[in-house]
């Protein structure tokens, strides 16, 4: 009788915990994507294009909710006045919200906190910039399929000491 007693235990505890994580991974999904992103940075009455890399990845809650943390490294510099300038690195956490619009493309909006280094030299002299950034952005997602799907955005980042960065950027996203 005890085995029998030990072996429902057991049977249920596998069933309830199967359950429990069909249950986590319905309401928990995470994407990580990769692209391209054209930036131009203003501030000083100057502003500047340059290029980079992103690297995303998210977490989201059933359809509409979700969290992101984003980094992108400069590929590129840029010539302002004799000053060579490159986007060093940004990074940003964010909220963000989805807009189902068809069953495999989505809107999303997207609000956070970051911070961008640019660096410039010129004749042997270097320096460097950082700015913390609030940022706000928008964009769409297509699902190729149930993990592939393609991504187009456009964020704005915007210094609290002044000057931002808008960027654009396309990226390919995977599905967990």
């Amino acid at each position: 009788m005890s085995k029998l007693i030990i072996i429902a235990v057991g049977a249920f505890s596998l069933a309830t915990a199967s359950h429990a994580q069909t249950a986590i991974s319905d309401l928990w999904r995470v994407e990580a994507s990769g692209g391209y992103t054209l930036l131009k940075a203003e501030g000083g009455g100057r502003s500047v294009d340059l290029d980079a890399l992103t690297a995303r990845i998210g977490a989201r809650h059933g359809r509409h909710l979700g969290l992101e943390v984003e980094g992108s490294l400069g590929v590129d510099q840029a010539n302002v006045g004799g000053i060579k300038v490159k986007l060093d690195a940004q990074t940003a956490v964010y909220a963000v919200g989805y807009l189902p619009v068809t069953r495999n493309a989505e809107l999303f909006g997207r609000l956070g906190f970051g911070a961008a280094k640019l660096k410039g030299w010129s004749n042997g002299v270097k320096a460097s910039d950082s700015h913390s950034t609030w940022n706000v952005g928008v964009g769409g997602q297509y699902h190729l399929d149930a993990h592939n799907g393609v991504r187009l955005e456009y964020t704005r980042l915007n210094s609290f000491n002044g000057g931002n960065l808008d960027t654009v950027s396309a990226s390919y996203v995977y599905s967990f």
